[in-house]
C-alpha cells in the first residue's frame, strides 16, 4: 500500500478517539496470541521496542520502505498491497501497529487469525474493537478507502492504559451521583441497548433454558414432587457466587437491595428509544444517566416474556426459592418496583462499581 499519509491518519485516529464497547460477557478467550514469527502478518507489539529493535525483530518477509513523521511502513517484498506499519512516542519506543491488506475474498480469514486470544468489546464509528485483557492490548479492525478506488483492511494494535478519569467516556461505567457506579451495559452486552446474557440468581454462566430442574442451588432427591434450594449464601454481592465479580473482576458486583432503592428514588426514569430498542433513561442528581433496555425474563426454553427484571444480590434467605430483582413493567416502565423472583429464572444483570 502506497498511500503511507492514509495509514498515519489512520493510526492518529486510532491513538486519540479510541474508545472501547461495554465488555463483552467472557474472558475465556484472553491468552497467549499469535506470534509475529508463527504469522508473518502479525505486527510487533513489544511496547518497550525502539525503531531499531522492530528492525532487528521485523519478518524478513517485508522491507522497511518508508517513513512518514513518527511512522515507520515495512512493504512486503512480494506483495504491494500488503503493509507492517509502526508508530513511535517521543521516548523513541512503539505505541501502536498496524497491518494494512487490500481487500480480497481471503482478507477477513487472513486477519481473523491474528485475533486469536482477543474478545470483542464493540464497535467503535464502524470499526471492530478488541481486548486482550490478559496482555492488556486493544485492537481495532477497520476498512478504509484510498483515493484511488481500492479497500483496505487494517488492524492496529495499542497498549490499553485505563482512564483515572470518571467523566472519561472509556470508562464501562456511568458516575451517576450514587453510592456506587453504574454499567453502562448488561452483563453480556456490547451496547447499552443490547440484552446481554441471561442467569439464574447466583449462577456464574448462562444456559440455554431456566427451570428448576436444573437449577445448580435445588434439588428433590429426598421427594421428587418437592424442591429444596440449597444456596451457599443469602448475599452474593462481591463474592464466587457473583457473576459481575467473576466475569468483571474486583470491584465489580451485583447490586445490593439498598443500591436499587437509590437507584429508583434518588434518579429520574423515563421512557427513551435507542436504535428501535424501548428502555429507561435512568438519570442521576448530576445530570448524567444510563439506558436499561427492555429484555423480559426468560423461563424454561421459552423466548423471553413477561416484564423486565435485573437481578439483586440478596435473598430473604439461602433455602427461599426467590430473590430480589428490580421489575420494570411494560405498561409502567418508568415506575420500577422491588419484587422477589425466582431463583431459577434467567434474569439480566446490570453489574455495579464500588
Amino acid at each position: 500500500m502506497k498511500n503511507n499519509n492514509l495509514l498515519y491518519i489512520l493510526f492518529i485516529v486510532f491513538l486519540t478517539v479510541f474508545t472501547f464497547a461495554c465488555s463483552t460477557d467472557d474472558d475465556e478467550n484472553d491468552g497467549e496470541m499469535v506470534n509475529p514469527i508463527e504469522n508473518t502478518l502479525m505486527p510487533i507489539t513489544d511496547w518497550h521496542a525502539t525503531e531499531n529493535d522492530i528492525k532487528e525483530k521485523q519478518s524478513s518477509d517485508f522491507i522497511l520502505s518508508s517513513s512518514y513523521n513518527n511512522v515507520y511502513f515495512y512493504e512486503h517484498s512480494s506483495d504491494d498491497n500488503i503493509t507492517i506499519s509502526y508508530m513511535f512516542g517521543n521516548d523513541k519506543t512503539l505505541t501502536a501497529s498496524c497491518v494494512t491488506i487490500e481487500k480480497d475474498n481471503d482478507t477477513d480469514k487472513k486477519l481473523s487469525r491474528l485475533l486469536i486470544g482477543f474478545n470483542k468489546l464493540g464497535t467503535k464509528d464502524e470499526a471492530n474493537i478488541f481486548y486482550n485483557k490478559k496482555k492488556g492490548i486493544v485492537a481495532m479492525l477497520t476498512e478504509t478507502p484510498d483515493g484511488d478506488g481500492h479497500q483496505y483492511c487494517s488492524l492496529c494494535f495499542a497498549p490499553y492504559v485505563p482512564s483515572d478519569d470518571d467523566d472519561d467516556e472509556n470508562q464501562e461505567y456511568v458516575d451517576l451521583c450514587l453510592s456506587v457506579k453504574w454499567g453502562k451495559c448488561n452483563i453480556g452486552a456490547n451496547s447499552p441497548e443490547d440484552t446481554g446474557l441471561y442467569f439464574a440468581w447466583s449462577e456464574i454462566k448462562s444456559k440455554s433454558e431456566y427451570w428448576r430442574e436444573n437449577y445448580s442451588y435445588c434439588n428433590n432427591r429426598a421427594n421428587k414432587y418437592i424442591f429444596n434450594y440449597t444456596n451457599p449464601l443469602s448475599e452474593i454481592s462481591g463474592t464466587k457466587y457473583d457473576v459481575a465479580t467473576v466475569k468483571k473482576g474486583q470491584g465489580w458486583r451485583i447490586p445490593t437491595y439498598d443500591e436499587a432503592l437509590e437507584l429508583i428514588y434518588n434518579c429520574n426514569w423515563e421512557l427513551e428509544v435507542i436504535n428501535g430498542v424501548r428502555g429507561a433513561k435512568v438519570t442521576g442528581p448530576n445530570g448524567k444517566s444510563i439506558f436499561i433496555p427492555e429484555t423480559y425474563c426468560k423461563k424454561q426454553a421459552k423466548k423471553p416474556s413477561g416484564m423486565t427484571k435485573i437481578w439483586l444480590s440478596e435473598s430473604p434467605s439461602k433455602s427461599d426459592e426467590e430473590a430480589y430483582a428490580i421489575n420494570m413493567s411494560k405498561s409502567r416502565f418508568t415506575e420500577p418496583e422491588l419484587v422477589l423472583e425466582w431463583k431459577a429464572w434467567g434474569l439480566n444483570i446490570r453489574a455495579v462499581k464500588d
